[in-house]
């Protein structure tokens, strides 16, 4: 049974909330609560799948937005980590390689934001 365009718009715009929230916790310099929100969503077992080496046919059945929120959480997670003074080059690394596979699992799209996460993971 094919999923309502309507459920998935919903979780798409939950998807962008929680993603909003983490941003103004870290633009807030509440980073306790920030990092909380993050650890409760992340999952590291996606985040190795999209990051190891050579393919994995069950990514492309994986749902793109899913894939995209993980990543998107990496994201943040670095922005927390370098607000907290840590070290974030293997979380950099990480999300260069997440963001390429992403890309690749896309290729027809060209996602600005994708490619604009390249160029800021590119420069320290």
């Amino acid at each position: 049974m094919p999923v309502r365009k309507d459920f998935l718009l919903d979780q798409l715009h939950e998807f962008f909330d929680v993603l909003q929230q983490i941003a103004a916790r870290l633009m807030e310099r509440n980073l306790d609560k920030a990092e909380e929100k993050i650890n409760e969503l992340w999952s590291a077992e996606t985040i190795a799948r999209l990051t190891a080496e050579g393919d994995d046919p069950g990514l492309q059945q994986e749902k793109f937005s899913f894939l995209r929120f993980q990543t998107e959480l990496l994201m943040l997670k670095i922005k927390l980590e370098e607000a907290k003074g840590r070290d974030t080059a293997q979380l950099r690394q990480q999300a260069r390689v997440a963001v390429n596979r992403l890309i690749r699992l896309r290729p027809n799209d060209y996602d600005l934001e994708l490619q604009q996460h390249l160029q800021n993971l590119s420069s320290p």
